[in-house]
């Protein structure tokens, strides 16, 4: 498991995101690893659903999030979520890994 800190640095693309979501949102994090993203957003009072492909990294990131999905990001038609429940959609470091990147932004507005 790579990601498992996470990284407060000023100009780090966490941190920036972290900073832009608003306090108290609905938040899915998209390869949300361990869930070290969503227990900082927890001090935001924010409930993070995140989705994982990684079983191992999923069963850790369940200690933060209020959910946690288990799903390949190439093949979201079998990622259930339900439509328009998220004010915010974290993809921080996964886009670059996608090969059916069209396929996972329309997912994602779907969620948003």
């Amino acid at each position: 498991m790579k990601y498992t800190q996470f990284n407060p640095r000023q100009f780090e693309a966490h941190q920036i995101a972290y900073d832009l979501v608003p306090v108290g949102s609905r938040v899915l994090d998209v390869g949300c690893a361990t869930g070290y993203r969503a227990k900082e957003l927890a001090m935001k009072n924010c409930r993070v659903t995140g989705i994982e492909k990684d079983l191992q990294a999923a069963t850790k990131a369940r200690t933060y999030c209020d959910r946690v999905v288990v799903g390949d990001l190439e093949r979201t038609k079998n990622i259930s979520l339900p439509s328009r429940a998220f004010d915010c959609v974290l993809l921080l470091d996964v886009l670059e890994h996608i090969m059916a990147r069209e396929q996972l932004l329309f997912a994602v507005r779907r969620w948003l």
